[in-house]
């Protein structure tokens, strides 16, 4: 049984792949630089469209950055590379909403018990994704969520993932005050 985020993940992932198919052999696939661009809902992660446009140069002209509907705009240098580039863009993204909404919860509950400590059971596993692990490592590692990385226990596969807040944890997450949605 899969969660929504993972059938938005998968018919997502179905729509790029159909896009690039369309795409293989035609103009576009045969310049140098391709710009893509992703319109999805940020929190559900459901998909919107997709647009690719050609670039000789790899640069984004600021008219593509600054376009409201399109919320994920990256560069790739070969047809074949826009799935899994974007895939692995797009599966960090949703690593990092999974991992500030348990935060953001885990916060939020400490803050309303009694002695400000509070263990969030939670778990990032997605089955339907396949290897979905590597991106929960990588916004630990890389994003401004790893500052909280010491309160979270945690299987290799992300099945059981313990949050442990306490009286630390809520005065950082105070401090810093993390996104609660994916700003990346």
């Amino acid at each position: 049984m899969s969660s929504i985020l993972e059938k938005n993940f998968n018919q997502t992932m179905t729509a790029i792949a159909d896009l690039v198919d369309g795409e293989v052999g035609q103009s576009i696939g045969k310049t140098p630089f391709i710009i893509v661009q992703v319109a999805y809902d940020e929190e559900s992660f459901q998909f919107h469209s997709a647009a690719l446009t050609p670039s000789d140069d790899g640069v984004i002209p600021s008219e593509l950055t600054t376009n409201p509907y399109y919320n994920m705009v990256l560069v790739v240098d070969d047809i074949e590379e826009v799935y899994p580039t974007f895939r692995d863009k797009y599966l960090f993204k949703l690593a990092y909403s999974d991992i500030s909404f348990a935060l953001y919860t885990a916060y939020r509950n400490a803050l309303m018990s009694e002695n400000g400590e509070y263990t969030l059971h939670t778990s990032f596993f997605k089955p339907t994704i396949g290897d979905s692990s590597w991106a929960y490592n990588d916004v630990l590692k890389y994003s401004d969520l790893g500052h909280f990385g010491c309160w979270f226990n945690f299987d290799k596969d992300y099945k059981q993932v313990d949050i442990q807040a306490d009286n630390d944890l809520i005065a950082q997450y105070a401090e810093l005050k993390p996104a609660r949605r994916t700003l990346l």
